[in-house]
């Protein structure tokens, strides 16, 4: 029987930390189960760096994907397979910790990352830390979130849900490979676009 596979993680990370990811897998009427097939992921750019693959325990259908320390500060593809056949790419990237006083730093998860079905709600989170890693509120209004490309391009709209944690909520309105832009005072914290599959 045929399962669906849903990818969650942040995609900016730091390098010489655990940079991990959660795959849940479920059936097609939705419920959770143990995947059919072994599941591998690899970080593909500047290095190369294969993930530990492990059930996460006593949940039935979630896997943790784990890249211990990896050093090389870049752009990375996300390559995470079943039984050998590619069923997510992602752009990852890998950054240093920079101490910019003043600054904050941003951090993009939730669903709508992993893609999902067009015309349907979905959202991503937006979640803002300052320097020492812990939330912190900014001014919600300079927040910008861009979905689609030219005339299909949209606004998510923004809300606020606790501290240092924003959620962007929006429908594709058509199936294909879909751009979504975090934009804080104008300036984007997604370099480059993340390009999202829907269907």
């Amino acid at each position: 029987m045929a399962q669906q596979y849903y990818l969650e993680g942040i995609w900016q990370q730091h390098v010489r930390t655990r940079v991990t990811f959660t795959l849940s897998v479920k059936d097609m009427d939705g419920h959770p189960e143990d995947s059919h097939f072994p599941i591998t992921a690899v970080l593909e750019g500047p290095e190369y760096y294969e993930a530990e693959v492990s059930q996460i325990e006593g949940v039935a259908g979630q896997y943790l994907l784990e890249f211990t320390n990896p050093s090389i500060e870049g752009d990375y593809q996300l390559h995470v397979l079943a039984n050998g056949r590619e069923i997510y790419q992602w752009l990852v990237q890998l950054r240093e910790k920079r101490a910019q006083p003043g600054t904050v730093q941003f951090f993009i998860d939730g669903p709508g990352l992993g893609g999902g079905e067009a015309k349907k709600a979905v959202y991503i989170n937006i979640n803002v830390r300052n320097l020492q890693g812990e939330p912190v509120d900014v001014d919600i209004l300079n927040f910008t979130v861009l979905v689609g490309v030219n005339l299909k391009q949209q606004k998510a709209k923004v809300e606020h849900s606790s501290t240092g944690l924003y959620r962007a909520h929006f429908t594709v309105g058509a199936p294909g490979m879909t751009p979504i832009d975090v934009r804080y005072c104008g300036n984007s914290v997604m370099r480059p676009p993340l390009m999202v599959m829907f269907w």
